[in-house]
């Protein structure tokens, strides 16, 4: 599962893994599919969508594993896909688009297989520029712009660690962990990143647990499952990042359901099958209006209440949803809308 969002219109996006995409609404408790359309007219045209956001105008965009790009105007209802044709210029450069992202000039970067970024016009349907990752030829994961600098993108890699990319001079800067510094990137493999409000970039890592980088020292700062710390974070495979309305810090692993993080004392509460929660594998974390997180999971979509700290709702294939779900985190817009930040969001 590569995707999940909110639209502006309170419609929830599910992408199955690597397959379908689901909605629900949340209003009528309701759940549809999107058919596949192999002519991408009036359904999608690929059964392999890697992720899904929303664009400041209400488009919906899709990043597929073989058929480029894609875009859903709800308005009319229909799709129009964008694909590489060496023949047309300012075409794709690849057809598997790995992540999309939408930046504060309205432009859309894309992140494709080959380790290339691109900048994509909504308006012209052109890429406009495209920067090869000299270092690594990984699809950027875990896409965002820099809050407090936005001539810097932040993204992880599969094997490459964590990069920058600085829009004016058109570098790529590699942070990847160095066994002689106890201060580097605990593991290559970057999933996800979230940037607070501080100006730090939270690093979700598979197998180096969860990472803090301070973008003035350049430093990491790790924090990893200890055996008999029941205040460590509860698995060193993170899955999402996600700051709820209150300020609180969340994290999904795989292995260990969620945590949530205390940044006053740097301590862990676990919500996993030990102290009864439905799973240990979570894959993104969203909120909804009402101070509900909204749980992507191997065994359905759970619906967990910040106030009481329990689940309420947990929704699969016998009340009508796809058995599995986004894996990728999503971005949350300030008037209350999600969208997926690769995800990678």
């Amino acid at each position: 599962m590569q995707s999940f969002l909110e639209d502006r219109s309170g419609i929830l996006w599910v992408v199955d893994d690597l397959g379908p995409v689901s909605t629900y609404d949340r209003k009528q408790h309701r759940f549809d599919q999107f058919i596949y359309d192999k002519e991408g007219i009036k359904g999608i045209p690929s059964n392999m969508i890697t992720t899904i956001i929303e664009d400041s105008v209400g488009d919906i965009w899709f990043g597929t594993v073989d058929s480029g790009l894609v875009k859903y105007n709800r308005t009319s209802g229909n799709f129009k896909q964008y694909k590489n044709n060496p023949e047309v210029k300012g075409s794709i450069p690849h057809n598997y688009i790995y992540s999309v992202m939408e930046d504060s000039g309205g432009k859309l970067w894309l992140g494709s297989d080959d380790g290339v970024l691109s900048i994509f016009n909504k308006n012209t349907g052109r890429v406009e520029k495209s920067f090869l990752n000299s270092i690594i030829q990984e699809a950027a994961q875990g896409l965002i712009q820099d809050s407090q600098d936005p001539s810097l993108l932040w993204f992880g890699t599969g094997s490459g660690g964590m990069f920058c990319f600085n829009k004016e001079t058109e570098e790529f800067t590699q942070y990847s962990h160095n066994p002689d510094n106890k201060n580097s990137l605990r593991n290559n493999s970057v999933g996800s990143l979230f940037q607070d409000r501080d100006g730090d970039i939270w690093v979700s890592t598979l197998g180096g647990g969860l990472n803090r980088f301070d973008r003035d020292s350049r430093t990491f700062t790790a924090f990893v499952y200890e055996e008999n710390n029941p205040l460590s974070v509860s698995s060193n495979e993170i899955r999402d990042i996600f700051t709820d309305s209150n300020g609180r810090l969340w994290i999904s692993t795989s292995g260990g359901g969620i945590n949530k993080f205390s940044r006053k004392s740097e301590e862990f509460v676990r919500f996993n099958t030990e102290t009864d929660f439905p799973t240990d594998v979570v894959f993104s974390i969203q909120e909804d209006d009402q101070k509900n997180l909204w749980l992507t999971t191997d065994s359905g979509l759970i619906k967990f209440s910040l106030t009481s700290e329990k689940v309420l709702n947990r929704y699969t294939v016998l009340t009508g949803f796809r058995e599995m779900y986004s894996v990728f985190p999503c971005q949350h817009f300030n008037d209350g809308r999600w969208r997926n930040v690769d995800k990678r969001q």
